[in-house]
Parts: C-alpha cells; structure tokens; sequence
C-alpha cells in the first residue's frame, strides 16, 4: 500500500514539474533581461 501511495506521488510530482518547464524558461528569460 505504502509503494503505491509513493508512485502516485511521484508521478503527480512528474507531471507539476512537466507542465512548469515553460515557467522555469521564462524565469531564465527574465534573467536574462535584467543583466
């Protein structure tokens, strides 16, 4: 039981940090920006 309450949460962790990259870009671009 325990195993599977980790998967699921590892794989809802997959899928937030695959639907944030575009964020992350943006991020990067802004740092960009300011320098």
């Amino acid at each position: 039981m325990t195993e599977i309450l980790i998967i699921i949460t590892l794989i809802l962790i997959f899928r937030y940090a695959w639907k944030h990259p575009e964020q992350e870009e943006n991020s990067s671009d802004d740092d960009v920006i300011i320098d």
